[in-house]
């Protein structure tokens, strides 16, 4: 079993390499197979972070094509240096 914390870095990491593609949540509960419920708590955790942070947000749009995608705040050299 993967650990919460596994997991949510997991994602921040497939979010941040795909900058303003839409991931479906389904992509999330098949990869880790989780329930939709706790892959939302852990999207929830993420964007909290990124926002905390200033990396960018998250958004989340609804209905069948819905899914989850990163859009980022910082440019260059001042995101590097924090990641």
């Amino acid at each position: 079993k993967v650990r919460r914390v596994e997991r949510m870095v997991a994602m921040t990491k497939l979010l941040v390499d795909s900058p303003q593609k839409l991931i479906p949540l389904n992509y999330f509960c098949d990869f880790f197979g989780m329930a939709k419920s706790t892959v939302s708590e852990d999207l929830t955790c993420v964007r909290q972070s990124m926002e905390h942070f200033q990396l960018g947000t998250l958004e989340t749009v609804a209905g069948v094509a819905g899914g989850v995608r990163f859009i980022p705040h910082r440019k260059g050299t001042q995101a590097n240096d924090i990641l």
